[in-house]
């Protein structure tokens, strides 16, 4: 609270009257460092004994104990704020009554493992966020995922089943190439976030005097739900073709305004996005000026591209349902085994000899302290015993690249080639002499979509004592090279591009 003040009012003084600095969590000690550091905080390590009323001033003067020296002292204060704990909410009792779950001593939800949290006391029922205790948003954001994760896993046999396409009851309105760009612009001020060190009513003056910019105005907050609504009436009344959002980062926001934009019947690939927070407020605080300056050229060079976008379609397209795992340690192992459990077949890839990583190397864990060869060995063996999974040991990842589809299939023709030929050959005698067909279709039924083509694999029985098997190979060129390179020196290739 101390430091969204000063971000709100730089001239107000702050003080924090502390007994103990109980900040546990991730950088939560840090953020207390920060505040002194930055924001010029002072902290009293004191006892607060008594707060009273100025009758004159309405000044609030709080009597306190200095725990570093001893002496009892006054302070005078315009505003004191009472940092409460949090405390879970009255209808909690009830609740876990109603749900036969476990509360903790402090009577917040109690989890099943403290190693996943996101488990409760009952299965099927999950936890997440301030239900558990006091953390932080983005601790709640990665319970959340993990809540989601979990759901996923339990839905795995019916997932896709109600998926249902979006509807949009506006028709799109038809955008031509030939057609003069109409482009409208909103500016975020974003509260303080990006209003206190970037100058948006003079970007937005700017912008306005840019070719083909019909509409620009700034608002508070872009994302709020009656700025969507204020975007397509935007979009009617001046007939825009495209649309700006000066305001945040894509990854959070994107999606949202893409979709009001579709709402009102404009393609969602005419909307382009600038981020204004994260590339100039927050990387330059301590220049106003030029935070401005790069304001006003990021979001031209978005009007400069916006003149040239185009309304595109989406196509569905078939993906592997595949993961690949590097680091074979207990973070890594908890992925796969949420992937594959998921459904999704699963590669972990590790450097070393055994798994575990560094927990191979502890004794006890924190703050149970339980052994941690317990977590290891049982992650472990889930592993061992799922399916889904594949480990690769003392592996490294060599390169990582576009994947060629053409490559993979043929690859994985010449894997599956000497399946086929052995179970074709199985019931036949060695002296033999044997004509095998081999087409795509026949290696593997998902090859399907490349064609069917074929070649004839004759085998001829060896009259020698070492008994080797000779094939002479015949057909379609590609395929019998490939039936070749499986086989090896002994096959050979006759009337290549015949026909079978």
């Amino acid at each position: 609270e101390a430091i969204v003040t000063k971000e709100h009012s730089e001239h107000s003084n702050c003080y924090v009257f502390r007994h103990d600095i109980r900040a546990y969590g991730k950088n939560f000690y840090e953020f207390t460092q920060r505040a002194q550091t930055e924001y010029g905080v002072k902290y009293f390590q004191s006892k607060i004994s008594k707060i009273e009323e100025d009758a004159e001033t309405n000044d609030l003067i709080i009597r306190y104990e200095n725990l570093k020296t001893g002496k009892f002292s006054e302070f005078r204060a315009n505003l004191v704020v009472l940092a409460t704990p949090l405390v879970p909410s009255k209808g909690t009792k009830e609740l876990a009554s109603i749900l036969d779950l476990e509360l903790d001593n402090y009577h917040f939800y109690k989890e099943k493992s403290y190693y996943d949290k996101a488990l409760s006391s009952k299965e099927g029922i999950f936890l997440c966020g301030f239900c558990q205790g006091p953390m932080d948003i983005p601790e709640t954001v990665s319970d959340a995922s993990g809540v989601a994760s979990q759901i996923a896993m339990l839905l795995n046999p019916v997932k896709f089943t109600q998926m249902n396409e979006k509807v949009v009851e506006e028709v799109e309105r038809e955008v031509k190439i030939t057609d003069k760009p109409r482009i409208g612009v909103l500016i975020c001020w974003c509260g303080i976030n990006i209003g206190k060190y970037v100058n948006v009513p003079h970007v937005a003056e700017y912008i306005r005097t840019l070719p083909n910019v019909i509409h620009c105005e700034d608002n508070l907050y872009s994302c709020s739900s009656d700025s969507q609504v204020k975007i397509k009436e935007l979009i009617k009344e001046h007939k825009l073709n495209r649309f700006i959002v000066a305001s945040c980062t894509p990854r959070t926001h994107e999606s949202l305004f893409q979709d009001t934009c579709e709402e009102i019947g404009l393609n969602k690939y005419l909307f382009e996005m600038v981020n204004i927070r994260d590339q100039c407020s927050w990387v330059h605080m301590t220049e106003f000026e030029a935070a401005t300056q790069k304001a006003k050229d990021l979001v031209e060079m978005a009007v400069a591209k916006s003149r040239l976008l185009k309304p595109l379609k989406e196509e569905l397209l078939d993906i592997t349902p595949t993961a690949l795992i590097i680091g074979g340690g207990i973070s890594g192992l908890t992925a796969a085994l949420n992937l594959a459990n998921q459904g999704f077949k699963t590669y972990v890839v590790e450097k070393e000899k055994f798994l575990g990583g560094n927990l191979n190397y502890l004794n006890k864990l924190y703050p149970i302290h339980e052994d941690a060869s317990i977590l290891l060995e049982k992650t472990k063996e889930l592993v061992q015993k799922n399916k889904n999974i594949q480990v690769f040991l003392e592996s490294k990842v060599k390169d990582i690249k576009e994947i060629d589809v053409e490559k993979v299939i043929v690859d994985s023709l010449r894997c599956s080639i000497e399946t086929v030929i052995r179970k074709h050959l199985k019931d036949q005698k060695e002296d033999d002499v044997i004509k095998l067909v081999l087409s795509t279709t026949d290696i593997d039924p998902h090859f399907s979509n490349v064609g069917s083509t074929k070649c004839t694999v004759h085998h001829i029985p060896s009259s020698s004592e070492a008994h080797e098997n000779k094939y002479l190979i015949c057909g379609d060129s590609s395929l019998c090279k490939n039936v070749q390179s499986k086989i090896g020196s002994q096959a050979s290739i006759f009337g290549t591009d015949l026909k079978s």
